[in-house]
């Protein structure tokens, strides 16, 4: 909410939770929020569509090369990216460098399918900052996997 994104892309609907979150949330300022995966499921698909007017789905491979839907939206000042399709560092690689000023990067499952080792020096090679990685870290419990999140600005 402190960003205030204009336009969010979820790589990796799975079950739509996190897209339903970002859908709700984005609408209170008009921002809309573009979800894409492989494969979706019908009922997902139709429960999310009725449910939030200012999100819309994409069946693709984003893991290919960048999608022209995708860039669009992530070029916009102020976006925001959210990566859970499964290979963040392909996704991160393909998908941080094309975004524009103001952008939020957030990846899931931090320390278990993407390297920090990795992905700090990636990131911080782009020009993004760490945002709040304490905070996420201080949640992490084995209970409380979502705390496993961590985020990254562009100034």
């Amino acid at each position: 909410r402190g960003q205030r994104p204009g336009r969010a892309v979820v790589l990796g609907t799975g079950t739509g939770g996190f897209a339903a979150l970002l859908a709700g949330t984005l609408a209170e300022w008009g921002g809309e929020v573009l979800s894409v995966d492989r494969a979706q499921g019908y009922g997902v698909k139709l429960a999310l569509l009725r449910a939030y007017g200012n999100l819309a789905l994409l069946e693709a491979d984003i893991l290919a090369e960048p999608l022209p839907g995708v860039v669009e939206a992530l070029g916009a000042p102020g976006s925001l990216l959210y990566t859970d399709d499964g290979n963040k560092c392909r996704e991160l690689e393909l998908y941080a460098p094309l975004m524009g000023p103001r952008a939020l990067v957030g990846t899931h499952d931090y320390g278990t399918e993407v390297d920090e080792a990795w992905v700090e020096p990636f990131m911080a090679g782009l020009g993004y900052q760490q945002h709040q990685h304490a905070r996420f870290e201080a949640l992490a419990t084995e209970d409380y996997w979502d705390s496993l999140t961590r985020w990254w600005i562009r100034p």
